[in-house]
């Protein structure tokens, strides 16, 4: 669904939201060190510091923003229009990800994806 590199926040807003299972699992393709923060902490945080709602409420803001674009794109985007966004977006990442695990993201085959990489 989606790639973050080094130093970016993210959660299952839904499931942090409605404090649920999410159906998605976070799978990390490098080394990885994470600092979580449960519903409640952040509630807590939120009711102390008004200055971590305000970023909380920024923060999901941004996530819902963020998905409306990814659905978007993922509708209306051809597959080479698609692929060119990634580069603009994440083109730090390409050599850092596998190609099923771009072609996925894209939601086209790998053998699709070969074929848009070779046009020049």
């Amino acid at each position: 669904m989606r790639f973050f590199p080094e130093g970016n926040m993210f959660t299952v807003l839904d499931s942090f939201l409605t404090r649920q299972p999410s159906s998605y699992s976070i799978l990390s393709l490098e080394a990885t060190t994470l600092t979580c923060l449960n519903h409640d902490d952040m509630e807590a945080l939120c009711a102390r510091y008004h200055s971590v709602e305000t970023f909380f409420r920024k923060l999901v803001s941004l996530a819902a923003v963020n998905m409306m674009d990814r659905i978007s794109s993922t509708l209306e985007e051809k597959a080479q229009g698609a692929y060119q966004n990634f580069l603009k977006e994440h083109g730090r990442l390409l050599q850092r990800i596998s190609l099923a695990d771009l072609a996925s993201y894209l939601g086209i085959t790998q053998v699709s994806l070969s074929r848009i990489r070779g046009i020049k």
